[in-house]
């Protein structure tokens, strides 16, 4: 057998020669179809379907007759076992329900419809498709297709849930798809929904996520928080059924690059975490350093786009080159006027304070550095670099921040470190 493969390599596999037929072996052929022709008469005659069912009792109870023919029995034994349960072939040792779990788990779209075809009444995996889908709208995609594509998406979301109303997975994926289609009341009804049906005490990420999103939109930021404190304790389950290779579900949002904390034995939560005190040098909070200059040993460079205020350095004017970079400010700076930017840059204040070792505090007090996009013009790309820190002779080390960032589909924020 000759075989091409997606990398561009072609492979000739040896098979070795079954052995012939057995005369049984037709008799399944002709109860499979329903017909044959008759031995006398060579007139095409109907095959009873209790036919097939004896046969289908002979194989399943191994028939020594037709078990004598090994290679031939062991393809009709598999043909009769429940297809959700048998293999994917006669040969392989991996399962419809293994290779379903896969197909369903992958970013794919070919891969999702591969799965519709093998378990065409499985509501998770027309959720997931309906989300690869709308993910995966071409960005020079024709205005006037543009309709279609999103009933497209709809329709598939629709059958996910007619074919698994009880799964409060699959509601909650719906309130993802429909807010990406701004369809928001669906939205909510779908993550209402999910809700009512997860059971007490159980935890989703996939629901809490989405529920966690739903409650940020309507300006209940405690709730969410908590939403989301679900959310990472419940990635060791999700750790759990990786590692056993089950291939659940593919975790929402950045939580896939979180589930290794889990396995890890890192606390997922600040709060779990048992800090000593900072290595002597490493602690910054920017109180004492002067508002537009860093501290010493720290270093700003940027590749953002030109100032509309070329040569203007100073914290007043967003359009000024010295928002180009990172810059350290100090909160009253941000309490008085009324710009709307600094307005939400402080939001912060009404949202649950983090804790750390016991203890809650804020987030921006006193000094702070800050990388500001929104009025500026073009775009920004920011770095700033602390000292290197001597950390030799320690282990557990920690690095612990305060972040405010705000997120949004335009923007992202890294720290890297190297050792």
């Amino acid at each position: 057998m000759a075989v091409g493969w997606t990398t561009g390599l072609s492979q000739a596999i040896p098979i070795p020669p079954r052995d012939p037929a057995p005369e049984w072996f037709c008799e399944l052929a002709e109860a499979i179809a329903g017909q044959r022709i008759g031995k006398e008469t060579e007139v095409l005659e109907t095959v009873p379907d209790s036919q097939l069912t004896a046969f289908r009792e002979r194989v399943l109870n191994k028939d020594p007759e037709l078990a004598a023919d090994a290679d031939w029995f062991t393809w009709a034994r598999w043909l009769f076992e429940d297809p959700q349960a048998r293999t994917v072939s006669p040969g392989s040792k991996t399962s419809t329900k293994q290779l379903l779990a896969r197909l369903r788990a992958s970013d794919s779209i070919a891969e999702l419809r591969q799965a519709v075809r093998l378990a065409p009444n499985d509501g998770r995996t027309f959720a997931r498709l309906a989300l690869r889908q709308q993910a995966g709208v071409p960005a020079d995609l024709d205005p006037v297709l543009k309709p279609h594509w999103e009933e497209t998406v709809a329709r598939t979301s629709d059958r996910a849930v007619a074919l698994a109303p009880e799964d409060p997975e699959v509601w909650a994926m719906r309130a993802e798809v429909m807010q990406m289609l701004g369809r928001t009341g669906r939205a909510a009804e779908a993550m209402e929904e999910a809700m009512a049906l997860l059971p007490a005490g159980a935890t989703s990420p996939i629901v809490h996520y989405q529920e966690a999103l739903s409650l940020v939109a309507s300006g209940k930021g405690e709730a969410a928080q908590a939403s989301l404190e679900r959310v990472l304790r419940g990635l060791d389950e999700f750790v759990e059924q990786r590692e056993a290779a089950e291939h659940p579900l593919p975790l929402p949002g950045n939580l896939e690059k979180l589930r290794g904390a889990a396995s890890d034995g890192v606390p997922a939560l600040p709060g779990d975490l048992e800090l000593g005190d900072p290595v002597p040098g490493t602690y910054e909070d920017f109180d004492e350093v002067v508002a537009g200059s860093l501290p010493a040993g720290w270093r700003t460079w940027n590749r953002s786009d030109q100032g509309h205020r070329r040569g203007v350095r100073h914290l007043h004017g967003w359009q000024t080159d010295l928002w180009k970079d990172w810059v350290v400010v100090h909160r009253p700076h941000f309490e008085s006027g009324d710009d709307p930017v600094r307005t939400r840059i402080l939001r912060e204040g009404r949202q649950p304070r983090p804790v750390v070792q016991g203890v809650a505090g804020p987030l921006l007090e006193g000094g702070f550095a800050l990388a500001a996009s929104e009025k500026c013009p073009g775009f920004q790309i920011q770095y700033l670099e602390s000292p290197d820190f001597d950390c030799s002779g320690r282990t557990g080390v920690h690095l612990a921040f305060n972040s405010s960032f705000e997120n949004h589909p335009n923007r992202m924020a890294a720290v890297e470190y190297s050792l």
